[in-house]
């Protein structure tokens, strides 16, 4: 019998065609040529996204210093919108109050005399005598209490030691270190600028004009058999009797605060 024929190599072990070789030489070339052309394309378009980057970079701080405007002329808009309010509070309550605290200081009497000698416009009446004053005290103490306790509460004082405890004797030490050291001073000027209008005039006088005191409220009185009112003149007379004296002392301060 014929001798058995000997076992097949393993395929991996096979002379592939002259063929194959040639196809995988030529594959082989061209994966070569690909990943030289991929490599080289990755690198140029990360370079160019490397300038890309710096453009929008570049970009980005144009865009940080927009918005770093914005949010300044928000806050600056806030400010004044605060300061704004804080002020047309002053106002009213003045408009509301003055003439009646104007009736506590003088009497009802007193000053009933005051209003038909002056005879007044309506507005001026309304308002009462030493209106400016008044402002300026309602409007220091808005300020003071809803505008700059507030704010330097909230950027200033330790973050680790705010409570409603502590910002309440916060608020008590700028009302009183600040906003009540400039409202005694305007207070006083009040007081003064009521005792000058209720002064008895020199002399028997005519009865004056509706237009001899129309603006007198504000302080602007026209020339008349009166003493002229006008708060330099009120101002001038209490410092030649006074000093400081006659606007800021502690014992006012402490009087004011409680």
């Amino acid at each position: 019998p014929a001798p058995p024929a000997p076992p097949a190599p393993p395929p991996a072990l096979m002379r592939a065609p002259a063929s194959d070789v040639a196809a995988r030489s030529h594959s082989s070339s061209v994966g070569s040529g690909v990943g030289s052309g991929v490599g080289s394309g990755v690198g140029s378009g990360v370079g160019s996204g490397g300038v890309d980057s710096s453009r929008s970079s570049s970009g980005g701080g144009h865009s940080f210093t927009h918005g770093h405007m914005a949010v300044s002329g928000a806050l600056l808009l806030k400010a004044m919108k605060d300061i704004a309010s804080a002020g047309v509070a002053g106002v009213i309550e003045s408009a509301v109050s003055n003439r009646a605290e104007a009736q506590r200081f003088l009497d009802m009497e007193r000053f009933a005399a005051l209003e038909a000698r002056l005879n007044w416009d309506v507005v001026s009446r309304a308002v009462g005598p030493g209106f400016i004053p008044n402002v300026i005290r309602n409007s220091v103490m808005a300020h003071s209490a809803f505008v700059l306790t507030p704010t330097l509460y909230r950027e200033y004082f330790p973050q680790d030691h705010k409570s409603s405890s502590s910002f309440f004797a916060f608020g008590l030490g700028v009302n009183m270190l600040i906003g009540n050291v400039i409202a005694v001073t305007q207070q006083a000027l009040w007081g003064r600028a009521l005792d000058f209008y209720a002064r008895p005039p020199p002399h028997p006088t005519p009865h004056c004009g509706p237009h001899s005191m129309a603006i007198g409220s504000l302080g602007m009185g026209v020339p008349h058999t009166f003493p002229t009112f006008s708060y330099r003149a009120v101002v001038t007379e209490a410092w030649r009797e006074q000093g400081s004296a006659a606007f800021f002392t502690p014992t006012k301060l402490f009087t004011r605060v409680l």
